[in-house]
């Protein structure tokens, strides 16, 4: 739409910030703009097909002007710039990266020899900035107080008079994202995350502000979607948990374990062989946090996420041991009330059974062990939790368990489990689990055993005397389990077949 320049400043008469960014705009309205928003405060005609801003002095109470991948034949076309008597920040980075063609209006700016009395930032990431003509800048310029020279030949330059802001160290770092953050800049927020993701990979830092660091990576994250930003923002969070651990109060802990839970959506995109070393990485850092049994931990959250990985089908094994570790960590060290919410949904308890069922398949000893113990814990806590697993199949899984793993702490647990389990069926659904061939695996499971029958196999034995009522099977089960123990003396007067 041509002439609407002056349609909207009739319209707007007192418009005092306008964004054109990205767009053509006719020069007749480009010129006319000058004349039809003399309130301007700030401008942006950053990436449009503008080549020459004379006339722009007539703005004059321009204060910010973002000028990114703007590009001119010569420095003359920049001179009526220095008209602008308030200017106090100026833009001129380049987004569109080129490593053949870097833009070279910073130096075309500091040929003017000329100053702007009032800018106090100036942005030349991305430039043909180098430290010479950094130095010829802030000679011209002497009431500049920062410049940022991110991706740039004076990338490491430091001054006394003047802050520069670069990813030289990681304080320089975390700053240099808080502002790319600020200003919407993707790209260059990816490349400061990876220097700070080096900087602490490689240099044994100390007195941190890790929970500050955290929360802009974090928003830096939700911000952006690149996968620079997304993968170089978890590695930050992954070596803090890892290295930094020691630096971090109750509040960071809990910060950044909530942080890691966030974004653990992004790692099931990346479980490909090639990112095995990277997740197994992040479940470490998420165990040795929860082990410092500081801050306040959702374990609920941690445990149904740690649930709902274990159960990606690409998962590997090497994989699955780190994140069912988190899980078996968090249900112990969940409270009561957690607990009982946990084991009383039956998506969880399903999540559960299934885990359950690919470690039997597994044959590993140590993890059925551990999923066999918070398996108990939650059958300990709720009722529901029981008829929520008999459901899901608990009991035949618990059978083949004893008859594939052979084991004497793994059948003690399945037979306590068992016990549990039991405390929940009523008389028919015992008669439906107690069946000849149940019974004689469970027997022969007995007979394995290099110790004595446990307590819980005695509460076992208890529990079927007294729903027995003259089924056979479960006499038959009930002889097995007498012959086997030695400890059934103990309150055997109070049994009553």
């Amino acid at each position: 739409m041509k002439r609407w320049t002056a349609k909207i400043g009739n319209m707007l008469p007192s418009l005092t910030h306008l964004t054109m960014s990205d767009v053509h705009i006719n020069e007749d309205d480009f010129y006319q703009l000058f004349g039809n928003f003399s309130n301007l405060r700030s401008l942006d005609i950053s990436g449009t097909n503008i080549l020459n801003i004379a006339g722009i002095s007539r703005l004059k109470q321009l204060e910010v002007l973002a000028l990114r991948d703007f590009s001119i034949a010569t420095y003359t076309e920049l001179k009526d710039l220095f008209n602008l008597k308030h200017l106090r920040v100026l833009d001129v980075s380049q987004t569109r990266f080129n490593l053949h063609s870097r833009n070279n209006i910073v130096e075309q700016f500091t040929e003017c020899k000329m100053e702007l009395p009032e800018l106090r930032f100036m942005d030349c990431t991305r430039t043909s900035l180098s430290g010479d003509i950094l130095e010829c800048l802030l000679k011209t310029q002497r009431n500049l107080q920062l410049v940022t020279t991110i991706m740039t030949e004076a990338e490491t330059s430091q001054y006394n008079d003047v802050r520069v802001l670069n990813t030289a160290y990681f304080h320089k770092s975390v700053q240099a994202l808080v502002y790319c953050l600020t200003a919407r800049k993707e790209f260059d927020s990816g490349y400061c995350m990876k220097a700070i993701r080096i900087s602490i990979s490689e240099d044994n830092l100390q007195n941190l502000n890790i929970p500050s660091c955290i929360k802009t990576i974090v928003k830096s994250m939700q911000t952006f979607d690149s996968i620079s930003v997304t993968q170089n923002g978890l590695k930050c969070l992954i070596i803090f948990g890892m290295l930094y651990s020691n630096q971090l109060c109750s509040n960071g802990v809990t910060l950044l374990v909530e942080a890691l839970m966030s974004f653990v959506y992004l790692y099931k995109r990346m479980i490909s062989e090639a990112y095995v070393k990277v997740n197994i990485s992040y479940w470490n850092a998420v165990e040795k946090l929860v082990n410092l049994k500081l801050g306040k931990l959702d374990f609920d959250k941690i445990s149904k996420t740690a649930m709902s990985f274990l159960l990606e089908n690409r998962v590997s094994k090497a994989l699955r041991t780190r994140a069912s570790s988190v899980l078996c960590q968090c249900i112990h060290r969940m409270h009561s009330d957690e607990l009982k919410s946990l084991s009383e949904k039956t998506e969880n308890v399903n999540r559960l059974v299934d885990i359950l069922e690919w470690s039997v398949g597994q044959k590993n000893e140590t993890k059925l062990s551990e999923f066999f113990e918070i398996t108990i814990k939650m059958t300990e806590k709720s009722s529901k939790a029981c008829t929520n697993m008999i459901q899901a199949g608990i009991i035949s899984i618990s059978l083949s368990c004893m008859e594939k793993v052979e084991s004497n702490d793994i059948t003690t647990k399945c037979l306590e489990l068992l016990t549990n389990l039991s405390s929940a069926l009523n008389y028919d659904s015992l008669q439906e689990l107690y069946t000849s061939s149940n019974v004689d695996k469970i027997g022969l499971m007995l007979t394995r055993q290099k110790n004595d029958i446990t307590f819980q196999t005695t509460s076992l034995l208890t529990k079927l005397l007294h729903h027995a009522e003259g089924n056979q099977v479960q006499y038959k089960l009930i002889n097995q389990l007498l012959a086997e123990s030695n400890r059934l003396a103990i309150g055997i007067d109070k049994i009553h077949i």
